[in-house]
């Protein structure tokens, strides 16, 4: 087994994707809102939101990937980019590991090949059985050890056409109010 260690990236790589959790998903959600309404007033200051910007819409947390210029501001955003053309393997600009990254994909889809709730069995092109969690991006990051799996991504245009960000803000509410009454409770 080989140890995985991260150092410090010596040219950060450009963002390409941004994530909040908690309260910072919630001033993310804000940012969006501001954004997307200026943008339908056809505001010059404000990047034209297009197919090729998406989100993707969690439990608890909110990401939004994008080119690097588009991506908005938002204090304490996490900001993760690929390092390789072809990975899909997210993690923090500012890191990287010591070992190859195809080897560290691998064995972070590995991870979820173990739990069988992610792993649904689909047919690829080539005839051959692949489950897939193989296909999404993962968003990982190694100081805490948290791992995502992006399996559904939402375009900008379909997330305004039907005001999934105020449903997803509303759901990250009622969460949130269930969430302290139960510890009241306890």
């Amino acid at each position: 087994m080989i140890e995985v260690s991260w150092q410090p990236e010596p040219d950060v790589r450009l963002p390409e994707m941004i994530v909040g959790f908690d309260t910072v998903a919630l001033a993310l959600y804000q940012r969006l809102q501001q954004s997307f309404s200026t943008d339908q007033k056809g505001s010059a200051q404000n990047p034209r939101w297009d197919n090729s910007a998406a989100l993707l819409l969690g439990n608890n947390y909110l990401a939004l990937k994008a080119k690097a210029s588009m991506l908005p501001w938002v204090e304490g955003l996490s900001y993760l980019s690929t390092s390789t053309p072809n990975s899909k393997l997210y993690f923090p600009t500012a890191l990287q590991p010591n070992v190859p990254i195809p080897w560290l994909e691998n064995a972070l889809r590995d991870t979820l090949k173990d739990d069988a709730k992610s792993a649904h069995s689909i047919a690829s092109p080539s005839g051959k059985n692949e489950t897939q969690h193989q296909k999404h991006d993962l968003l990982y990051w190694p100081t805490t050890n948290r791992l995502i799996q992006a399996d559904r991504y939402w375009s900008t245009a379909v997330v305004k056409q039907n005001n999934l960000l105020t449903q997803w803000y509303s759901n990250q509410r009622m969460h949130s109010l269930i969430a302290s009454r139960v510890s009241h409770c306890g």
